[in-house]
């Protein structure tokens, strides 16, 4: 069990390594091809279980544009965490661009992002069948704007399960340096739900 956990493990990060490679690649491109890349994190205090909610992601778009709609971006990727100590194994979930991504809007001026809003469908754990099905929900950046959800498979019930607050960087007008690590850590996510469910299976 041990022995093709181990292979499993090794061929996911060659992918990884080979796809973030070539990926990071077009991260340095962005300032020729005029792409806007952002990125952000989402940070929930603990709740009365003992569960903290953490995420990091971002997206890209084409063009200087002061407002940015579903249909401008050319990536999207959401990273969440659930950590509770009680917990065997703490849940991660991914989200996409394509098909996870189902509203989307933001406005930039002055080199930031100066409103956020998006939301995404519900995933299962990549790593886990043991939790329900959650998705992220920004509603601003405000302090707790936005939040985590979790739908009851068997009456379908949407609940609210941890509340945070949107951190974001970028666009601005990077340079190649800032390029390569803002575009290489969201092409990162963008190939992560993928392998991680390659090696759950």
């Amino acid at each position: 069990m041990r022995g093709r956990e181990a292979v499993a493990t090794i061929s996911t990060m060659r992918t990884w390594t080979t796809q973030l490679l070539t990926l990071t690649l077009l991260g340095i491109a962005a300032p020729y091809l005029q792409a806007g890349v952002v990125t952000f994190t989402y940070a929930a205090p603990t709740d009365l279980t003992g569960t903290t909610a953490t995420g990091v992601g971002g997206f890209s778009y084409n063009g200087n544009l002061a407002s940015i709609a579903l249909g401008n971006l050319t990536a999207f990727n959401f990273h969440l965490t659930l950590t509770n100590a009680s917990n065997t194994i703490n849940p991660v979930f991914d989200f996409a661009l394509v098909p996870d991504l189902l509203s989307f809007s933001a406005t930039v001026g002055g080199g930031v992002v100066t409103s956020l809003s998006l939301q995404t469908a519900f995933e299962f754990a990549d790593n886990t069948d043991a939790f329900m099905s959650e998705r992220l929900t920004i509603h601003s950046l405000a302090v707790n704007g936005a939040d985590n959800d979790a739908l009851n498979p068997i009456n379908s019930n949407i609940t609210v399960v941890e509340t945070g607050t949107i951190t974001t960087s970028g666009p601005g007008t990077p340079e190649p340096s800032t390029v390569f690590l803002a575009g290489g850590a969201v092409l990162f996510l963008a190939f992560g739900r993928r392998i991680l469910r390659h090696a759950k299976s």
